[in-house]
C-alpha cells in the first residue's frame, strides 16, 4: 500500500516536473520567436521606409503601421500581440516600441512576454547640392537643388545674354573675363574652359555661359554693313583693312578712309587692343574729305575728318560775294553765303568776288 501511494506521488511529481519543463521550454521558444520576429520586423519596416521607398510614407503614423503589419506577418502563432509605440520619428529614422504577447501556457493559464526596443537606422543620404548656371558672375540664369548622386540637371540653352545680346556657345568652368583668350590660336578659342558637366551631382557646381557676339563694320548711309564678324565673348574684334570697289572711298565714292571708330562716324580712332567684345557691337568708318577752293589767288585745298569743323582758308572775306559749292556726291552746284560748318563730303568751291 505504501509503495502504491509513493508511486502515485512520484508519478504526479513527474507530471508536474514535465509540465514545468514544457512551460519553461514553451516560454523560451515563444521568447525566441518573438524576439527574432521583432528584430526582423523592425529592420524590414525601417529599411523599406528609409531606403527602398517603394511606396509613399509621409507621416509617423504610416511608418508605425508598416512596422505592425510586418510584425504580425512574421509571428506564426495564435498569440495576442499588443504593440505600444513609445516614440517614432520618421525624419530621423528612430522607432521606439514595446511589444506585449499574451498566450495560453501549457497549464491553461495566460502568460505575457514584454519586449522593448529602440532602433536608430542610418538615414538615407538626403544631402542636396546646388547646381547653378550663370549669365556672368552676378546674374543667374537657372539654379537647381539636386540630391546627392542624382542626375545633373542641365537647362535649355539661353537665347541670349542678360542684356539680350549674343548667341550662346557653351557652359564654361570659369566666368569669361578680359584676357581669358589671350595667347590662344583661333582654333583653340571656341571651347576654351568648356565645362565637362558630370552625369551625377557629388558637390555644388557652378557653370558660366559663354556667348558669341556679332560685330558689324558700318559705312555711313549704306543700307548694309561693310562686313560682319562673329567674335567670342571677351575676344577682340579684328581691325579690318578697308577696301571698297578697289579703293578706299565711302559709300558714295567720296573721301578717303581714315580709320575705324567705336563711337560713331565722327568719333575718335578705335584701339582694338583695348576693347574686348562683351555685346553685339557696331564699328564705324571714319573718312577724310577734301574741299578744293578756287580763289583769285589760285586753287586752295582744305581737308578734315567727317564731322570736323571747316576752317576756311585765308581770304579777304569782305571781298567775297558768294561761294559756288559743287557737291562731290550729287554733282549739284549750290550758291552759299558761307562754307558749310562741317566736313561731310568731297566738294569743289568757286569763290565769287564782289565787283569793284
Amino acid at each position: 500500500m505504501k509503495n502504491m501511494i509513493l508511486g502515485t506521488i512520484l508519478s504526479v511529481m513527474g507530471i508536474v516536473v514535465v509540465a514545468i519543463i514544457m512551460a519553461v521550454v514553451g516560454r523560451f521558444l515563444r521568447d525566441t520567436e518573438l524576439s527574432e520576429a521583432l528584430s526582423q520586423s523592425v529592420e524590414n519596416a525601417v529599411e523599406i521606409t528609409m531606403e527602398q521607398k517603394n511606396y509613399d510614407i509621409d507621416s509617423n503614423e504610416a511608418f508605425v503601421s508598416d512596422f505592425i503589419v510586418n510584425l504580425l506577418c512574421q509571428v506564426e502563432n495564435d498569440a495576442d500581440i499588443e504593440v505600444d509605440v513609445a516614440g517614432a520619428d520618421y525624419e530621423k529614422g528612430i522607432l521606439s516600441i514595446n511589444v506585449i504577447e499574451s498566450y495560453t501556457n501549457m497549464l491553461g493559464g495566460t502568460s505575457k512576454l514584454s519586449y522593448a526596443t529602440t532602433v536608430i537606422m542610418e538615414q538615407s543620404d538626403d544631402t542636396y547640392y546646388e547646381v547653378s548656371y550663370m549669365y556672368d558672375e552676378e546674374h543667374e540664369y537657372e539654379s537647381y537643388m539636386v540630391p546627392h548622386s542624382e542626375k545633373t540637371t542641365v537647362p535649355k540653352d539661353p537665347a541670349c545674354d542678360i542684356n539680350g545680346n549674343g548667341r550662346f556657345l557653351y557652359w564654361a568652368t570659369e566666368p569669361p573675363k578680359e584676357g581669358w583668350l589671350s595667347g590662344l590660336e583661333a582654333s583653340e578659342k571656341n571651347g576654351w574652359k568648356k565645362a565637362d558637366i558630370p552625369e551625377t551631382v557629388e558637390e555644388d557646381l557652378t557653370f558660366y555661359a559663354v556667348f558669341m557676339y556679332e560685330v558689324k563694320y558700318l559705312l555711313r548711309e549704306s543700307p548694309e554693313a561693310y562686313a560682319t564678324r562673329n567674335v567670342m565673348e571677351y575676344d577682340y574684334a579684328p581691325k579690318l583693312q578697308y577696301t571698297r570697289g578697289g579703293g578706299s572711298k565711302d559709300y558714295h565714292g567720296n573721301g578717303t578712309f581714315a580709320f575705324w571708330s567705336f563711337t560713331g562716324f565722327g568719333g575718335g580712332e578705335a584701339d582694338f587692343s583695348k576693347m574686348p567684345v562683351t555685346s553685339d557691337m557696331k564699328i564705324y568708318s571714319v573718312f577724310r574729305y577734301v574741299i578744293g577752293c578756287k580763289t583769285s589767288g589760285g586753287l586752295i585745298s582744305i581737308s578734315g575728318l567727317y564731322g570736323e569743323k571747316i576752317s576756311p582758308p585765308s581770304m579777304n572775306q569782305n571781298a567775297i560775294k558768294e561761294f559756288r559749292y559743287t557737291s562731290g556726291v550729287t554733282g549739284n552746284c549750290r550758291i552759299l553765303a558761307n562754307l558749310p560748318d562741317k566736313y561731310t563730303e568731297d566738294a569743289k568751291v568757286e569763290v565769287v568776288y564782289k565787283e569793284d
